[in-house]
């Protein structure tokens, strides 16, 4: 950043002066190193002491630029009482002293009043000095006696002072010279905000001069200080302009349907296909973007929003069968034969019934538990923990856990013992009556009657129901992601709803077909309820069918529907309108980390207050890190108040339809076409035509606003 202030006081000269402006040598450099001003002038109320500005001058030598002067009293042409800055080369330091010692030697600095003539007098003394005058703001001068010294002094050396960074921008904009500085009142309180930033970085006075009178060599020069990209740009009728653009702000303008966004999106390209990284925005577009921030990604499974909870396929209702009970003419033959044959009678097997096998489930359950407190308790046995806890408690909390351990693996065990023992067992009996029927041709001894199975098979069907019933009532779950804001006040968010389906879910809830998910869980209740009918099993297939029916099958996470919508503060559903969407997708676009940024009419549906507040500094953060900033715009505000190193306006000629591109920036009147050099507009004209509807329209709309 390259701050100038020409209007800095180190001394309370006059006697109603705050002592406060008073200022050591090292409260004024560190002062104007914070606030990152680069050039500064001394101007004291009607006093110019030399050796102070010489003492300030050579401690600030290589870090602040110090430029000599004064601030006069001057008697205007209609009487009326007035400030100017009147401000010369360092190397006319003594020249300026000597000068005023004649109008002011012996009178204090209260009593000190210059008439216009002798102000222009004294102007003529001092080589290429400049004026600046109050203007708009208290002890300005009249408009006759500003003309009156603008008919003397060029017009490059002559500025005006107006009260607000405002009306300095409008001033800057259209042709009338302007700076605005600090007057500084309390060095402890100097008005940073306040100071402006000079657009080219100059390092002395005569830069000063030739950039105000905008010499184009001295322009060249600085603008080379700048990183530049030479790009090659396709236009509408096939032809190419060869444009070069800087690491700073480049403005595109011109009416409608002179291929602006072509030609701003030609330049990105070029950029991308040189491997920068290009960010763009693009109005029309700001909807649809807006609206991907609440598009669902349904290919993920959201059953992790919902702690503890199972993902479990209905697959397990397919293929059900009853487990049928054991026959009544089973247990007969087996009684009607049972003395056939002695030796069978030998073997107590073939009279056993089958042991009541536990689920196998169990024991897998607290191995798995085991598992994970053994994990546990080799990770902590191998780190001390000495940030938190004593060794002492170290060693208790492993005794602990080791007991926990041992305990957990020793349950664990007896289940996978029980588990196998009797499944070894029924095994075993089941064999020996088997090979016993074989060889004996007899009828075998059933080894259960069939209603434990029979029942344990329906009663899994319905306990699955009832878990995936008692799943799909939990709470909906709700996320917030914090998207940006629409304002100072306005913190926007997208909310992501996640809840099972219930009687308020919506279809675009689902990527699968709601009907089709609304019919299984029905038919999931009237399972339930059929579990001591005959027609169970059928209503269990017709179940797994329509589970079948549905894409990808479903799960219990089928039924998990989510929905994003935007909201303010976390609070309620907030719509965006199409303005909003634009303003926050341009603030998304500029907070995102480029190379380059290629804005299409950034103000489109924009505040102007919006603009200068939000879109400016962005803009200006982002070419203090030496960024590519390419717009196309029809906003004033942006085409001239940002100064860009590079303005191309784009015409299209009435006579041949060919699209003209002009090249020229705002310290430079001239725009010269791109392919033909002789071919030129003025910049001043050419802003406010196309820009402001004119020199007239610009001037009238500033009387009414009263600024100019």
């Amino acid at each position: 950043m390259f701050k100038i202030d020409l209007h800095c006081h180190t001394k309370a000269t006059k006697t109603d002066e705050p002592m406060s402006r008073n200022v050591t040598k090292t409260t004024f450099l560190s002062t104007l190193e914070d606030a990152e001003v680069k050039i500064a002038a001394i101007t004291n109320h009607n006093e110019f002491d030399i050796f102070q500005f010489i003492e300030f001058e050579e401690y600030c030598r290589d870090k602040v630029y110090i430029i000599p002067g004064v601030e006069l009293d001057i008697k205007g042409d209609e009487g009326e009482n007035g400030h100017v800055l009147l401000l010369c080369d360092p190397a006319n330091k003594s020249d300026l002293n000597s000068q005023l010692q004649i109008y002011t030697n012996g009178i204090a600095a209260d009593y000190v009043s210059l008439s216009t003539e002798q102000l222009l007098k004294l102007y003529q003394h001092l080589d290429k000095a400049i004026i600046i005058a109050h203007y708009m703001k208290s002890k300005e001068l009249s408009q006759k006696t500003l003309d009156h010294i603008s008919n003397i002094i060029p017009a490059y050396l002559f500025f005006k002072e107006p009260s607000s960074f405002k009306s300095l921008g409008i001033l800057l904009g259209h042709g009338y010279r302007g700076i605005i500085g600090s007057d500084v009142q309390d060095w402890s309180k100097y008005p940073s905000e306040k100071i402006p930033q000079l657009k080219l970085e100059i390092d002395n006075y005569n830069q000063l001069i030739l950039l105000s009178k905008k010499d184009c060599n001295v322009v060249d020069t600085l603008l080379n200080k700048k990183t530049s990209k030479t790009i090659s740009v396709a236009l509408p009728n096939g032809e190419i302009d060869t444009v070069k653009v800087y690491s700073d702000v480049n403005i595109v303008f011109g009416g409608k349907a002179t291929g602006k966004s072509i030609y701003i999106n030609g330049i990105g390209d070029g950029f991308i296909s040189s491997g920068y990284k290009v960010e763009k925005y693009n109005p029309d577009k700001a909807d649809e973007n807006m609206n991907n921030y609440l598009k669902v990604d349904f290919t993920k499974n959201y059953i992790n929003k919902f702690e503890g909870i199972n993902d479990l396929s209905f697959s397990v209702f397919s293929g059900f069968a009853d487990q049928q009970p054991t026959l009544i003419t089973s247990y007969y033959n087996f009684l009607l034969h049972i003395s056939d044959n002695t030796n069978r009678q030998k073997i107590r097997a073939n009279f056993m019934l089958d042991l009541v096998e536990a689920d196998s489930s169990i024991y897998v359950q607290l191995y798995n538990t085991y598992s994970k407190i053994k994990e546990f308790y080799d990770f902590f046995s191998i780190n001390s923990f000495n940030n938190y806890i004593t060794k002492q408690e170290h060693t208790t909390m492993i005794t602990i856990i080791g007991k926990i351990k041992t305990a957990s693996f020793t349950e664990s065990k007896i289940s996978y013992i029980n588990f196998w023992s009797c499944k070894l067992v029924n095994n075993y009996i089941r064999s020996i009556k088997n090979a016993t029927s074989q060889c004996t041709l007899t009828t075998q001894r059933p080894g259960h009657c069939g209603l434990r199975m029979f029942w344990l098979t329906r009663y899994k069907i319905f306990l699955t129901i009832f878990n995936i019933e008692k799943t799909m009532s939990l709470k909906s779950k709700e996320d917030f992601l914090p998207v940006g804001y629409l304002g100072s006040d306005k913190s926007l968010y997208t909310k992501t709803q996640f809840r099972f389906l219930c009687s308020k879910s919506e279809k675009e809830e689902y990527p699968r077909t709601l009907t089709k998910l609304i019919q299984i869980k029905s038919k999931m209740e009237t399972v339930k309820k059929q579990i001591f009918s005959t027609d169970f099993p059928t209503q269990i297939n017709e179940l797994a069918e329509l589970s079948i029916a549905v894409p990808n099958y479903v799960s219990v996470s089928s039924f998990i529907g989510v929905k994003k919508d935007f909201t303010l503060n976390k609070r309620d559903t907030y719509i965006p309108s199409s303005g909003e969407s634009k303003m926050f997708m341009l603030m998304d676009c500029l907070n995102k980390t480029a190379d380059v940024y290629v804005l299409d009419e950034p103000e489109k549906s924009m505040s102007s207050n919006f603009v200068i507040h939000d879109i400016f500094p962005l803009i200006q953060k982002i070419i203090s890190s030496n960024k590519f900033v390419i717009m196309a715009t029809h906003s004033a505000n942006l085409a001239v108040l940002l100064l860009p190193y590079v303005s191309i306006y784009k015409k299209r000629d009435a006579m041949n339809g060919n699209y003209l591109s002009y090249l020229g920036n705002p310290f430079l009147d001239n725009m010269t076409n791109i392919k033909d050099a002789i071919d030129t507009v003025k910049y001043k004209e050419t802003c406010m035509t196309e820009l402001e509807g004119g020199r007239d329209a610009f001037l009238e709309r500033g009387e009414t606003y009263n600024v100019i």
